[in-house]
């Protein structure tokens, strides 16, 4: 298979569905956030690797160099396949595979800020987002402030003061110290249209998604788009809506945020939020890291009893995605199984119907 071949048969359909809103980059940029860089969130551990090793329950001895990032922000436009390779830019799923690779399974949050884009290309960023267990953070505003995400916050959103636990408080002086020059990044637009699949991908969701229905478009051989007769709108929008729908559903986006979409034209966007967990995620973290069921609500207003809680939720999430990385990357990405794995998961959202044949195999001679 060649270098984008996969890619091409999972994206580069002649359909092209457009998010409501243009970007200022022609394809996603990944960024790395400074201040999410392992020789500052060190810091937070008095600079002793092995404190973090211990918070997180995870083996001492294979810990990251301190220039790996544990967050990156993903601006720009999601653009096909296609459209990239013939401006000779690394396709997008490459970007995000790439950035995965680059810090060795350390990479633990996604910031998303991209204005959307191409439909299939977002499946796919979107399927990798949950391959790779990784977590998501959408801020609402033009700028997003960098929370370690193995503390909580206290507020649901994006945005919001940190439940800090007692015994790293100094630690945490000194980060803060450190990175306040470097802890803000500015960005132009929240996260919406195809943006909004990596939204609900993520593994651990925070902030603010905006939806709005797919717009269906066509382009001749020569990319030139042409005009669609309203009957192939009504029906290719359909179609679209279908896949859109089966990655929110198979993602448990929740209901609301399905009716938000569906209700929202596709001129304008309108915002939504989902579950920090998906479900089932929610009910085995539960089982694991609170037993009890629910909390008092002397435990629930209680800092270090909520830290507790979330030092057991981020090292559940840790150990799984070092296990996720290790299983698709621990000898080098194998970025051609990555893509098979993706690639059915997509055929799996779209309608029987609508699903590419198989060949039958051929009896011998």
């Amino acid at each position: 298979m060649g270098r984008h071949a996969a890619l091409i048969a999972i994206c580069g359909s002649a359909l092209l569905a457009a998010a409501g809103m243009s970007a200022p980059a022609d394809a996603i940029e990944i960024q790395c956030v400074a201040a999410s860089k392992y020789k500052y969130l060190y810091q937070i551990f008095d600079n002793d690797p092995r404190k973090f090793a211990d918070f997180l329950q995870i083996d001492p001895s294979r810990l990251p160099d301190g220039e790996l990032c544990r967050a990156v922000v993903i601006t720009g436009k999601v653009t096909a396949s296609k459209e990239s390779i013939k401006a000779g830019r690394t396709v997008d799923g490459d970007k995000l595979l790439q950035a995965i690779a680059r810090n060795r399974g350390w990479l633990a949050t996604l910031y998303l800020a991209s204005p959307g884009g191409h439909i299939g290309m977002g499946v796919l960023l979107a399927q990798m987002t949950r391959l790779f267990w990784l977590k998501v953070r959408s801020p609402k505003g033009k700028t997003i402030t960098y929370h370690p995400d193995f503390f909580r916050l206290k507020t649901s959103a994006s945005g919001g003061d940190l439940v800090i636990p007692e015994q790293l408080a100094g630690g945490w002086r000194v980060y803060s110290g450190a990175v306040q020059s470097i802890v803000n990044v500015a960005v132009r637009t929240p996260c919406i249209s195809a943006c909004t699949f990596l939204h609900v991908a993520g593994i651990d969701r925070l902030g603010i998604a905006y939806v709005h229905r797919g717009r269906h478009r066509f382009r001749d051989k020569s990319g030139k788009l042409v005009d669609t007769p309203m009957s192939a709108s009504l029906e290719g929008g359909r179609k679209l809506e279908a896949e859109v729908l089966g990655l929110y559903r198979s993602m448990d986006s929740g209901e609301k945020f399905i009716q938000q979409y569906q209700s929202t034209p596709t001129a304008t966007e309108r915002p939504a939020v989902t579950s920090r967990f998906p479900r089932y995620l929610f009910d085995a973290l539960q089982a694991k890291c609170f037993p009890r069921g629910k909390r008092t609500k002397a435990e629930a207003a209680d800092p270090a009893f909520v830290a507790d809680i979330e030092q057991c939720v981020a090292a559940a999430h840790e150990k799984e995605r070092l296990s996720q990385f290790a299983k698709f990357c621990g000898k080098g990405c194998d970025r051609r199984r990555i893509l098979s794995i993706i690639n059915a998961r997509r055929m799996e959202l779209l309608p029987a119907k609508t699903r590419p044949r198989k060949t039958p195999p051929q009896r011998p001679r």
